[in-house]
């Protein structure tokens, strides 16, 4: 792309981190698999490429919705990790101790609620009762403001689904608790050091990748689904866009790829 080549253990890694559709091995031996896993993992360095020089990995939007994303997937490295030990634990016992877990972690990593987390119930979607920068819970002494759980709201749920989930008696407590418990087990990943681990890598760098692809279609109203027409019109439109981002980014392959673009491969 340009000068800057893209190699073989980039696209590995892209499979690793399950975006391809098929396994590892079956790209390997399959030349359809690998053409279809190698489109698709194109038009994602070309767009990700695109909304870099664009300044989107800058914007304060995006750097959020980063940061929410790796509290997940370091959440999912740690519940995998601890599954088995849990299950361990309810065959021994009928029970898997799923609240001894989280009070263990909760107390190692310093997660205290203050009371306005504990007693406040307010309709979600009165948002005016709570002002953005009060206090929820302190994490190893530093804050987590109002302001942090609206960002994880706003990012859990789409737009038509808030008036229906926030409109639910006692929403506020249950996915308040659900996030004070992914940013406590989030922070007990950090500490064990999950986020240094290779694969953990892996993920996130394709799953950033993935995200600034979808700032950038959001901002050039070019997600696949949402374009006007049939799904054939939607898909030569979706081409068309990433043809010339191609071109624009001077995007070639080398002999063992594939240069043709079939239209748009990830999913929404």
């Amino acid at each position: 792309m340009g000068d800057v080549p893209i190699t073989q253990a980039e696209f590995e890694q892209f499979v690793r981190s399950g975006f391809a559709g098929a396994n590892l091995d079956e790209i390997r031996t399959n030349q359809s698999a690998r053409k279809a896993a190698l489109e698709t993992f194109f038009d994602l360095k070309v767009m990700a490429t695109k909304a870099r020089q664009e300044g989107i990995d800058r914007n304060p939007t995006f750097q959020k919705a980063s940061q929410l994303m790796e509290m997940k997937l370091l959440v999912k490295a740690i519940t995998d990790r601890d599954r088995a030990k849990l299950m361990a634990s309810a065959r021994s016992s009928g029970d898997t101790n799923q609240s001894s877990y989280m009070d263990a972690i909760k107390a190692e990593v310093g997660l205290k609620p203050t009371d306005l987390a504990i007693t406040n119930d307010a309709p979600l979607v009165f948002t005016w009762l709570i002002k953005t920068n009060a206090l929820l819970a302190t994490l190893g002494g530093k804050p987590i403001l109002e302001s942090d759980f609206r960002w994880f709201l706003k990012d859990a749920f789409r737009p038509e689904q808030r008036p229906y989930v926030f409109g639910q008696s006692g929403a506020r407590k249950r996915l308040l608790n659900s996030y004070l418990d992914m940013r406590a087990l989030e922070a007990k990943a950090r500490k064990d050091g999950l986020d240094q681990k290779t694969a953990f890598k892996d993920m996130r760098s394709v799953m950033e990748d993935k995200l600034l692809a979808e700032f950038l279609q959001e901002r050039d109203r070019q997600m696949p689904w949402e374009l006007p027409g049939s799904d054939l019109e939607k898909r030569a439109a979706h081409g068309k866009y990433l043809d010339h981002m191609r071109s624009e980014l001077q995007f070639k392959t080398g002999s063992n790829s594939t240069a043709s673009n079939p239209g748009p491969k990830l999913s929404p």
